[in-house]
């Protein structure tokens, strides 16, 4: 039996109080490097300032607020609070922001990895885990947007001028504002992002051309997935350097001269396609969208610049189980 917005409200302050905390608290999480990757943190969310001064500036309308509207303000929150998360993990496990193009279609991949390395048992118990857990946050957050909406229908002009004015003063407050900032304006980017994706445009300079290495073979070797971090890792990079020092004496010895360095990366934590792209196309890779438009693209490759100076160009790709179209573009 559905309660009138009176009886809602009897609540008081108290569980209005406790509403704000939540949908606060839902909207400002941030990521962390270690499980459960999510963590609370003392900030204020823009979101919540903003939702507050519009809901008291149209005070007479929310207590009546029908069940359809406030179905899509809870599902409006979910979905903005998921975006942000989302988009602060992927910063922080792939040093970039979240791209919704390059990023979600590989969540089957992920499945797929995970049902290979976590046991049926795990597996059974943490699915419908989590879907008790989004059960349970819909709820709340019905339950919130319900108790907030008879408490500010029930505020004189004189209280809802107070709140209006305390949260524009609070949402002036940047040092307030928690990390990745507005959850909504994280959806908003990530839902515009297809649109902008469409019009990227490649522009750069291409390769001037395939060295001239007097016919000797020339060999493109991408080791994963740890490259260069490996050596700066205290414990790997031990072991490595005194490997790497003997493979050094034996090339000098054998006669052979060698140089090494160092290039940015355009990805790290995933994408590694991206990162072999620039290198071999000599632009700069970093989302999916320039990843598309390049393959699409009349570029040339340098594999195709070593074609056309005479070479055999083969590419040996243990990892690609199945049909690789991007790979007629780099002229293999």
């Amino acid at each position: 039996m559905n309660r009138t917005p009176a009886e809602a409200g009897r609540g008081g302050w108290p569980l209005a109080l406790l509403a704000l905390v939540w949908l606060n608290l839902l909207l400002t999480l941030s990521a962390s490097p270690e499980p459960p990757w999510v963590r609370a943190v003392a900030a204020v969310s823009p979101d919540v300032l903003v939702l507050l001064i519009l809901g008291v500036l149209l005070p007479r309308s929310l207590p009546t607020l029908p069940r359809w509207f406030r179905g899509v303000l809870v599902s409006a929150v979910l979905v903005a609070a998921a975006a942000r998360i989302g988009d602060l993990i992927a910063r922080e496990l792939l040093g970039r922001p979240l791209d919704p193009a390059g990023d979600l279609p590989h969540l089957g991949n992920v499945a797929e990895m995970l049902g290979t390395v976590v046991s049926p048992w795990t597996l059974g118990l943490a699915i419908p885990l989590a879907a008790l857990l989004l059960a349970v946050v819909v709820a709340i957050n019905w339950w919130a947007m319900a108790i907030l909406a008879a408490r500010v229908g029930r505020l004189t002009r004189r209280s809802r001028v107070g709140v209006a004015l305390a949260a524009g003063v609070l949402l002036l407050l940047p040092n307030l504002s928690p990390p990745g900032g507005s959850a909504a304006w994280s959806a908003l980017r990530i839902v515009s992002a297809p649109v902008i994706d469409r019009a990227v445009t490649l522009t750069e300079a291409p390769l001037p051309g395939a060295p001239d290495l007097g016919g000797a073979d020339f060999y493109v070797i991408f080791v994963e997935s740890y490259g260069v971090a490996a050596f700066e890792d205290a414990e790997r990079g031990s072991r490595l350097r005194e490997a790497s020092a003997r493979w050094a004496a034996d090339a000098e010895a054998a006669g052979f001269d060698f140089r090494s360095a160092q290039i940015q990366s355009p990805t790290f934590g995933g994408g590694s396609w991206r990162a072999h792209a620039s290198l071999l196309s000599g632009l700069w890779v970093d989302r999916e969208a320039r990843y598309e438009a390049l393959v699409r693209s009349d570029r040339v490759s340098l594999a195709r610049l070593f074609a056309q100076a005479g070479y055999r160009t083969v590419a040996f790709e243990p990892g690609i189980q199945g049909a690789w179209p991007e790979g007629d573009w780099y002229g293999f």
